[in-house]
């Protein structure tokens, strides 16, 4: 048994301090997957406690089976779809407006690579959220297939026809230039 069952387990015994424990586990991924969803900081941090607050909310819906890692990003990524309906726009990879100080191993350089930002930008909405989840968040491919509700092997096939046509498009801008 993993840190995760253990919390989840001592949850459902009425651990209120496993609750805290487990949001305090997920918190910066989630904030992370949230800010490179909407590109505000403030957002992100806003609807990132709102994923929070649906987890407890359904967790008593939720039948643990080594996916609470999966389930917790599929709330934030209906979370974060609600409001760009809400807003009638399209999601994914504005310019983050990164005002805030927030130290995670990786973030800064997530935030400052340009390169990745073009790149992922010839991507469409689903492809996006695949490689974000996959290279970014390093998601395994099953709970990339749970938070997308597709097989799993439709996930590896769409990795590497993204990662394909990425490279063919990249070689291609390199002749041109």
């Amino acid at each position: 048994m993993n840190r995760e069952d253990y919390l989840l387990k001592d949850l459902r015994k009425g651990n209120i301090n496993a609750l805290e424990e487990l949001i305090k586990l997920y918190y910066p991924d989630i904030l992370r997957y949230c800010i490179s969803y909407l590109g505000d900081f403030q957002i992100a941090e806003d609807l990132t406690q709102e994923t929070f607050i649906k987890v407890v909310k359904y967790m008593d819906k939720y039948i643990h089976k080594n996916k609470f890692r999966a389930f917790v990003y599929k709330i934030a990524k209906n979370t974060c779809l609600d409001y760009w309906r809400k807003k009638n726009k399209e999601p994914f990879m504005e310019e983050i407006s990164y005002e805030e100080p927030f130290y995670e191993p990786g973030f800064s350089e997530f935030i400052a690579n340009e390169d990745f930002k073009s790149i992922i930008k010839l991507l469409n909405e689903e492809e996006r959220e695949i490689i974000i989840l996959r290279f970014v968040h390093e998601l395994k491919i099953r709970e990339i297939a749970n938070i997308l509700d597709l097989p799993m092997r439709t996930v590896q096939s769409k990795i590497r026809k993204i990662l394909k046509r990425l490279k063919e498009d990249l070689k291609e801008e390199e002749y041109e230039e």
